[in-house]
C-alpha cells in the first residue's frame, strides 16, 4: 500500500500507474472482504456505511463517465482512508 507513496516521492508518478494503483487496491481490499467475511461477524449498521460509500463511489465513477466520456478515478489518500 505504499507503493504510491514511494512514486511520488522518487517522481516515478504516471497516469497509467495511479490508475493501475487504484484498481489493484480495490481488489486487495475486495478479495480481503471476500476471505474474511464468513470469519467475522459485521453489525448490520456497518453494513449500511458500506453500501452507502459503495453507492457513493459507483455515482462518481458514473457521472464522471458521463460528464468526461472516460473513466475516472480520484487517486488521493482520502481515497485510500
Amino acid at each position: 500500500m505504499v507503493d504510491g507513496t514511494i512514486a511520488r516521492k522518487t517522481n516515478s508518478v504516471s497516469e497509467f500507474g495511479a490508475r493501475l494503483d487504484t484498481t489493484s487496491d480495490f481488489l486487495f481490499f475486495a478479495v480481503t472482504l471476500i476471505k474474511l467475511l464468513p470469519v467475522i461477524h459485521i453489525p448490520k449498521w456497518i453494513w449500511v456505511w458500506i453500501v452507502v460509500i459503495a453507492i457513493i463511489k459507483i455515482t462518481n465513477i458514473v457521472l464522471g463517465f458521463v460528464c468526461r466520456k472516460k473513466l475516472v478515478a480520484l487517486h488521493t489518500v482520502l481515497n485510500k482512508i
